[in-house]
């Protein structure tokens, strides 16, 4: 007789991780698309999503896996997310001064919305930033500190967090340089993270960089806004064949002339649809 392997023991905690990380990826290819619309909290009412509600149901329709907004956006998108129960929710726990100050200005950073706030809203994950300030420690060791207390909370109520590590390089923009977004990556999965949210490391030897020295899902971010739609699109092909999970794209989604077509080709992408 052929022994079986014993099943897996989840405690309640880890079984609750593993039913909102399933959620969140899809079902076939295991990768995810997540749609960011949280500029509004760092830069204010941006093209393309002054209306939230519109947006997201654009974005909803077209095939996305997940919206990622904050406390208010939330509120905002609720019909939304109402109406297509198989999207998931991310919602940011944190916002930054970062995006609008000039380099070595001091930056102000905080907390949006807890754990809890996040279960209430029946979330499925949450993201945090891990901000790299080499002229500004004691931001940075702050920053640290609430990472560490976001990170045990979410074990508490079992809600996987994305750790988003960024190399601040100016205003509103990050050094996507294999070796910053390498060591950051790394670093924040040290810290604890359940997915990382990354820049683009430039080639494949910087994805595969990255990928060697992580074992949590990786998500690319979408970067700055690009004109050039049919290079976005073979790059994030490009990273799906190298062993990354999906994409948490914005402006490069919502901020082009059609938002339905723009964000099904990423899903065909992603997904290999």
């Amino acid at each position: 007789m052929t022994k079986r392997a014993p099943s897996p023991m989840f405690s309640v905690s880890s079984l609750g991780l593993h039913r909102r990380l399933a959620r969140l990826f899809d079902e076939k290819s295991g990768n995810a698309v997540v749609i960011a619309m949280d500029h509004g909290i760092f830069s204010g009412p941006v093209e393309g999503i002054v209306s939230l509600e519109r947006a997201a149901r654009a974005c909803a329709e077209a095939g996305v896996d997940a919206l990622q907004v904050g406390p208010g956006g939330a509120r905002a998108i609720a019909p939304v997310l109402l109406d297509h129960p198989d999207v998931s929710l991310v919602l940011r726990l944190d916002t930054t001064s970062a995006y609008r100050l000039p380099k070595r200005s001091r930056t102000c950073s905080g907390e949006l919305a807890t754990l809890e706030d996040a279960v209430s809203a029946a979330a499925d994950a949450v993201v945090i930033n891990y901000l790299d300030l080499p002229d500004d420690p004691e931001e940075e060791r702050d920053n640290l500190v609430r990472i560490s207390q976001s990170l045990a909370a979410s074990r508490r109520v079992a809600m996987p967090m994305f750790v988003e590590p960024l190399v601040l390089s100016g205003v509103g923009e990050s050094d996507s340089a294999p070796d910053a977004v390498v060591r950051v990556a790394r670093m924040a999965e040290e810290l604890g993270a359940d997915l990382l949210k990354v820049d683009y490391p430039q080639s494949d030897d910087g994805i595969r960089r990255l990928l060697d020295c992580t074992t949590v899902p990786v998500l690319l971010r979408g970067g700055p806004k690009t004109d050039d739609n049919k290079s976005l699109l073979a790059s994030i092909e490009r990273a799906i064949q190298l062993g990354v999970r999906g994409v948490v794209i914005g402006r490069n989604a919502w901020q082009v002339p059609d938002v339905a077509a723009t964000v099904k080709d990423i899903v065909r992408v992603v997904h290999g649809k």
